[in-house]
C-alpha cells in the first residue's frame, strides 16, 4: 500500500546512530531477522501433503526440510526499516513514552535519555529501485503461518515467488501485543538505503538537557529543526513539543521586557 496523501513518519534511534544518519542523510536497511519480535525471527511454515502435490511436482521429490531451507535462505536476503505513525491528532508519533524507552535508549549506563526521534515527510523520501515493499503493519491475535503449497519448488525462482505471494503475512503482520508501535515498514530485497536529505521535518529529544542539546546542535547546526519534549498535565500526562529556536526567542523577548521594566523603575 502506498499512500497518496501527506503522511509523516517517525524514526527513533540513539544519539550515536543519529550522528551517522545525519552525516549521510540516509537510513540504512537492517537485517530482517534482527527484529525484536520472536515470531518474526523464527518464522513458521505449514504444509498439507495432499495440497502440496501439483501437476508439475510430486510430493517427495523435495523434502519439506529442503523447501523450508530454500524459503529461509530467500527471506535472509530481505532487509527492513521501521517507522512509527501518528497515534492521533492529540498524540503525534514523536510523543510516545514507550517508543522513547524502547528504541531511543543509549546502551551507555546512565545515558538512557540521549535518544533522538527524526520526523520525516513520506512524500520526500528517496526510495530504492530494487525489489521493494512497503505497508502499514497489521496487528492481530491470530498470526497465521503461510502454507508451503501452490508453488512449484522445482523452479529456480520458486522461493522468491513464495515470499512475494505471502509478503503481507511474512513482513506486515504482527501479534497485537506490538500494536503500540504503530509501525509503517519498508522492506527491500537487498541491502540498501533510503535518502532523507529533503524529507527531514524535525528532530526531537526527550527533555531539556543542555548537554544533549549542545551535541545535537553541533550535528544539525539549525535550532529551528530541533525540538525538546516536556511532560505536561497532571491527571492526563503527556509529552509536549517545544521548538528550540522559538523557545530561545521567547526567552530573549522576556529578557528584553524585564530590562525595560527595570530601566523604567530606575527613572526618577
Amino acid at each position: 500500500m502506498i499512500y497518496d496523501f501527506a503522511m509523516k513518519l517517525y524514526h527513533y534511534t540513539t544519539l550515536d546512530s543519529f550522528a551517522s544518519i545525519w552525516e549521510s542523510k540516509t537510513l540504512r536497511f537492517s537485517y530482517s531477522k534482527n527484529t525484536n519480535d520472536y515470531f518474526e525471527r523464527e518464522k513458521a511454515f505449514v504444509y498439507d501433503q495432499g495440497k502440496f502435490a501439483e501437476k508439475e511436482m510430486v510430493w517427495g521429490y523435495l523434502s519439506f526440510k529442503t523447501i523450508r531451507n530454500l524459503v529461509s535462505a530467500e527471506l535472509g536476503k530481505y532487509h527492513q526499516i521501521s517507522f512509527c505513525l501518528d497515534y492521533s491528532k492529540k498524540m503525534p508519533g514523536y510523543a510516545s513514552p514507550m517508543m522513547w524507552g524502547q528504541y531511543a535508549r543509549s546502551k551507555k549506563r546512565g545515558k538512557w535519555q540521549d535518544g533522538v526521534c527524526i520526523e520525516l515527510d513520506y512524500e520526500k523520501l528517496e526510495k530504492p529501485d530494487n525489489i521493494f515493499f512497503e505497508h502499514k503493519v497489521k496487528y492481530t491475535d491470530k498470526v497465521k503461518a503461510p502454507y508451503l503449497h501452490r508453488i512449484n519448488f522445482t523452479r529456480v525462482n520458486a522461493a522468491e515467488q513464495f515470499v512475494k505471494r505471502f509478503k503481507n503475512i511474512l513482513f506486515f503482520t504482527k501479534h497485537k501485543h506490538w500494536e503500540y508501535e504503530r509501525e509503517y515498514r519498508f522492506v527491500s530485497k537487498d541491502k540498501c538505503e533510503i535518502g532523507i536529505a529533503n524529507a527531514i521535518i524535525g528532530i526531537y529529544i526527550l527533555g531539556f538537557n543542555d548537554s544533549i542539546i549542545n551535541k545535537i546542535e553541533k550535528i544539525v547546526k539549525d535550532d529551528s529543526l530541533i525540538n525538546f519534549l516536556i511532560i505536561t498535565g497532571t491527571d492526563e500526562r503527556h509529552l509536549e513539543s517545544i521548538n528550540l529556536k522559538e523557545y530561545r526567542e521567547l526567552i530573549e523577548e522576556m529578557k528584553q521586557i524585564n530590562e525595560r521594566i527595570n530601566h523604567g523603575n530606575k527613572e526618577p
